[in-house]
């Protein structure tokens, strides 16, 4: 869908360049076209909104291991809930179920993403480096991160997995769609930012600790 809809924006820039006064109406897909262009037009605020957000994951974690793990992290949970989304539009095709209609709400999703596992992230990483400073090893830090931060974490990303998914009581096929879409997406940062980033640091340090390169003292 989104592919075609890059189609239409393709050609009717092209007719614009050609002539000036030409007037194209897009029915159907018009939304999706006019949304895709207005990102295609703001491209290099999202470019600098991504700037802004290293920056201020530097600031508050003060480690530059730390925010690349962070970044390879969210970039991993949307990777994966796109690639889940695809396993469900697959899934519905060879069943005849439409179980995802994609539309303008799904450019939301990234958003939404990026900012739980900025979010869930931070949590994580600030309970291990603060376990670590109290004198504990990598391993208690670890723990004590996943099973209390990572608890708290779990049941936050259930009742918004819930919240989202009461979008299938609606009779709108874009916003079921949306639900399941953005369910995905919060099942994906919660797995990737709230679970696997603590581990990450875990290896990372116990890697460092081998070299006696080590060091919590900031």
């Amino acid at each position: 869908m989104c592919s075609v809809e890059w189609l239409y924006l393709s050609i009717e820039e092209d007719l614009r360049e050609q002539d000036h006064l030409v007037a194209t109406i897009l029915l159907g897909e018009g939304p999706n076209v006019e949304v895709n262009r207005e990102l295609l037009s703001s491209a290099y605020l999202i470019i600098l909104m991504a700037i802004v957000v290293v920056m201020l994951l530097w600031l508050s974690l003060r480690r530059i291991s730390d925010v690349f793990i962070v970044c390879i992290g969210l970039i991993l949970s949307l990777l994966w809930m796109q690639g889940l989304i695809g396993w469900s539009i697959i899934f519905g095709n060879k069943y005849g179920l439409e179980i995802i209609f994609r539309s303008q709400f799904s450019n939301l999703l990234p958003i939404l993403i990026l900012a739980l596992g900025i979010d869930d992230s931070l949590h994580a990483l600030h309970r291990y480096k603060e376990e670590r400073k109290n004198g504990k090893s990598s391993y208690e830090s670890a723990d004590e991160s996943i099973s209390r931060v990572g608890r708290a974490i779990l049941l936050t990303s259930t009742t918004t997995i819930v919240a989202f998914l009461a979008n299938l009581t609606s009779n709108i096929a874009a916003l079921r769609s949306f639900g399941i879409e953005a369910g995905l997406g919060v099942a994906s940062a919660f797995l990737l930012t709230g679970l696997w980033v603590p581990l990450v640091r875990l290896d990372a340090d116990l890697w460092l600790e081998k070299r006696g390169k080590l060091r919590y003292d900031t």
